[in-house]
Formats: structure tokens, C-alpha cells, sequence
């Protein structure tokens, strides 16, 4: 039966909230507070006269309760309409029992239901997911749990929109697929009913621990308990090395060896490798310089000044995460007005991006720290990373014990390692692209699972479980 329904409050949570009540052929009226004419108080009486605020038709309250902030706010919302005499109700579990027999109507039921959860901006890697193979073998629903993402997706079919905590209220769906199954804080939100797929958000999971700065180790211990425990799900593994650290840290922690880890590879650098392989190549004279510690940032700066005054291009790309931090700013403004310097970054308010295929080939080098570009960088243009760790700073986060293994985030395969300034001058000046060029494809041939295939992999994984 179709109802007008009243959302509230106004903004990106009510309109994913609109697009599933679009979907179920309802109407609906946006109520907010930030202007007179949509407010509560303004609007009773409409309210009330088309039967909104009922126990059979409850305003519907559009927010999620992640953190400590958004259940404050959902609690004042409640009573703010409570206190008017109106009934109200989360609006996304409210109309979840019609949404899941919605999806079991549109889909085959003779097949299971797979849900891609798309969540924000690391879900762009979901881009060189292919799963067109198994679309005749599995029902496939999108489910987004941001509006922006959700919007920038309007071609899909099948297309459903709700906040993270809200997916295991979906019965409908059989298996997930997702970049996490967690909040930052460690709630879980996916239900155990469900078979759950982590994409991992990184190459480097999990050998991008050994490379946390010093500052961050006991934040290291929490986050891998965080990832590898008892209860995660199947995580999808890019590499050899990766895979047996994993499961080194896994049996270090519970004496058991576990079949969660799956031998996948990894999608976003195989598209990567078919782009690079597909364009046209330049002649290599750039360095690419993306550290992630600040205190890295601050010594390389001399050697920036150094590089340029050699004759070197160099390409400066902090991770998005650091491009507001003061030291990275300041950084950029010490080489703005330098023609052969290249600023990629959002810079003085302006945002900007200027790395692409062309810029990988024109790369000579990259000089980091712990950046997973010191992995996915060399394997696409099989070009090296210099890794710059200065004793002072990053000496106790290069290695690690794990079960009786020693594992070390460098690999000589697609690394060199530098402790000083001019460490990173004599190893740019005197590489051999060739034989590092034959080095790293030995190593993406050896080391990655299921290299250039993992699409075709990862979707034979999920129709088999």
C-alpha cells in the first residue's frame, strides 16, 4: 500500500532514505528545522491532517547512531517530535521488512544475493572489481551508504541506500562484500548471518604495520587485533608475503592457523597495470616524493632542493589524508614558484590532481617512507622505490618478529632503502632502470596472487561459498 511518509531531519541521510522510499513507490514530504517553512512546528498541522505522525505512519527519522555525536543529535531529534505529540521511528529500519521483500521480488530467487557495500572514497577501488561473469550465477545489489556515492552512481541498477550500522538488517541478502565490517571503533556492523568478503583497503595489509612510525605502536598492536581475530571475516589478501605474515600474526595470537584468509590478489593494481601497459611511454625524468611521516617531510626537504638543482622534475603527492596538515602545506608553499616542481594536492583551498598513467611513466623513481606507493607504484611502472628512513626517526618500525619470522616491510625486489639525505641523492643518481625493471617483474610474477586475473578469482571465490 502506498503511504506519504514525512523525513526527518533534511540532508544526505533523507535523501538515501527518499531514494529507497522511491524505489517502494512511496511519497514523502522533507521536514527540517534550518528553515521556518520546512520546520516541525510550521508544518503540524499539514502533518497531522494527512495522518503523519501516527503509530501506523511514524515521522521518519533519517540519521545514523555511529558515533557518540550522531546518537546525541538522533536522541534530541526524537524528542523534539515526541514532544509535539508526534510518533517517530528510524526511518531506514522502519521500512526494512518492505525493502528486503522488495530486493527477494527483483532479483532471482533460484540464486543467492550478493551486496556490494560502497562506503566512501576507498570504494572507488570497487571500480576494477569485474563481475559481470557471475551476474547469471548471482543476484548483485549495490548498496551505498553515503548520498555522494550513491549519486555518483546513478547508471547502476539495483541500487540501495542506507547507513553502514543498517546492513545486517538485510535478510535478504546472503553474502557482502565490503571494505570493512567495522566502525573506526571497533562495533562491528555486519551480522554474522550474512557471509562477509573484506576487500582489504590496502596492497600492503598487513605488512603496512611494520611500517607505522614509532609514535604509532601501540596503535599498531590495537589495529591488528583489530583486523585479525577470531570473529573477522574472509579477507581477500594480495600477495605471498602478505599472506603469510597474516596468518603468522593470526596463529601468534590464537595458536591455530585460520581459513579466512583468502589467496586473492588484488583488482585496483591489476586495472592499474592494464592502464599503464595500455598508454604510450615517456621518457622517465620525474621523481615522485610522497612520504607519509612528518618528521621525514621536514629532512627531505634539503634533499628536494638538491634534486631540483640537479636538473630533476620532481611530483609532490602527499596522501589526501595529509595534504591539510600544516607541514605539508608549508612544504608545497617552500616550492611553489619552482618551475619543474609539481604540486598534487589540494593546495590553498584549490583542489587539485595531476597524477595519472602519463605521470607514472615519466616517473624515474619514487622516494617514500611507509606509503603504499612504495608497493603499487614499482609493480605498475617496474620503476623502484626509494625508501627513505632516517635512523632518528624510523629505526625501530622496519621489521618485526612475527610467530618466529622475521618480516620487514622493504623488499629488495622493489626497494632501496636510504638512511640519509644523501643516501637518496647517490641511489636516484646512480640507478639501472633496466635491471630493476626485470627485477620487479620477477617479483610481480612471483610474489602477487593471481596477477592481472584476480576479478575472475575473487568472483569464483563468492559463487562457490
Amino acid at each position: 500500500m502506498t503511504k506519504h511518509y514525512f523525513i526527518y531531519p533534511n540532508g544526505g541521510h533523507s535523501k538515501m532514505l527518499a531514494h529507497n522510499l522511491d524505489l517502494l513507490g512511496h511519497s514523502y514530504t522533507f521536514l527540517d528545522d534550518f528553515k521556518e517553512s520546512m520546520s516541525l512546528e510550521s508544518n503540524l498541522k499539514f502533518i497531522k491532517d494527512n495522518g503523519g505522525g501516527s503509530m501506523s505512519n511514524p515521522i521518519l527519522l533519517a540519521c545514523d547512531s555511529l558515533c557518540q555525536e550522531s546518537i546525541e543529535l538522533k536522541d534530541k531529534l526524537r524528542t523534539k517530535v515526541e514532544n509535539l505529540g508526534l510518533a517517530c521511528e528510524d526511518g531506514f529500519i522502519y521500512i526494512m521488512d518492505e525493502l528486503n521483500s522488495y530486493i527477494k521480488s527483483a532479483t532471482n530467487p533460484k540464486n543467492k544475493t550478493l551486496g556490494l557495500h560502497m562506503y566512501g572514497r576507498v570504494d572507488k577501488r570497487y571500480s576494477s572489481l569485474y563481475l559481470n561473469s557471475i551476474s547469471g550465477k548471482l543476484n548483485i545489489v549495490y548498496i551505498f551508504s553515503t548520498y555522494d556515492e550513491l549519486n555518483n552512481n546513478k547508471s547502476l541498477n539495483n541500487t540501495f541506500a542506507m547507513p553502514f550500522e543498517h546492513i545486517k538488517y538485510l535478510n535478504s541478502l546472503q553474502i557482502i562484500l565490503s571494505t570493512t565490517n567495522k566502525t573506526s571503533d571497533g562495533k562491528i556492523l555486519l551480522s554474522l548471518n550474512h557471509k562477509i568478503i573484506v576487500m582489504a583497503h590496502a596492497y600492503t595489509f598487513p605488512n603496512g604495520y611494520l611500517a607505522y612510525d614509532d609514535i604509532n605502536s601501540k596503535y599498531k598492536k590495537c589495529a591488528i587485533k583489530f583486523n585479525i581475530n577470531e570473529n573477522m571475516p574472509y579477507i581477500l589478501v594480495s600477495s605471498k608475503t602478505n599472506y603469510q605474515m597474516a596468518m603468522d600474526y593470526f596463529k601468534e595470537l590464537y595458536g591455530y592457523e585460520t581459513n579466512k584468509f583468502i589467496k586473492a590478489g588484488y583488482p585496483p593494481l591489476d586495472e592499474n597495470i592494464k592502464n599503464y601497459e595500455a598508454i604510450k611511454k615517456q621518457t622517465p625524468d620525474t621523481i615522485l616524493l610522497a612520504t607519509r611521516s612528518k618528521r621525514v617531510l621536514h629532512l627531505i626537504k634539503p634533499v628536494a632542493s638538491k634534486l631540483l638543482n640537479l636538473g630533476y622534475k620532481l611530483h609532490f603527492r602527499p596522501h589526501p589524508q595529509d595534504c591539510g596538515h600544516k607541514e605539508f602545506q608549508d612544504f608545497a608553499s617552500e616550492f611553489e614558484n619552482i618551475e619543474n616542481f609539481t604540486i598534487d594536492m589540494n593546495y590553498k583551498g584549490i583542489k587539485q590532481s595531476k597524477f595519472s598513467m602519463d605521470t607514472l611513466s615519466k616517473m624515474i623513481c619514487i622516494v617514500t617512507d611507509y606509503s603504499s606507493f612504495a608497493y603499487t607504484l614499482p609493480i605498475t611502472n617496474l620503476r623502484p622505490a626509494i625508501l627513505f628512513y632516517p635512523d632518528t626517526i624510523l629505526q625501530k618500525c622496519l621489521e618485526e618478529k612475527i610467530n618466529n619470522k622475521i618480516y620487514k616491510f622493504n623488499d629488495d625486489r622493489l626497494h632501496i632503502v636510504a638512511k640519509t639525505g644523501n643516501e637518496v641523492l647517490d641511489a636516484v643518481q646512480n640507478l639501472n632502470l633496466e635491471e630493476w625493471e626485470k627485477k620487479i617483474l620477477d617479483y610481480r610474477n612471483d610474489e602477487i596472487y593471481n596477477i592481472k586475473n584476480s576479478s575472475k578469482f575473487i568472483a569464483e571465490f563468492i559463487t562457490n561459498l
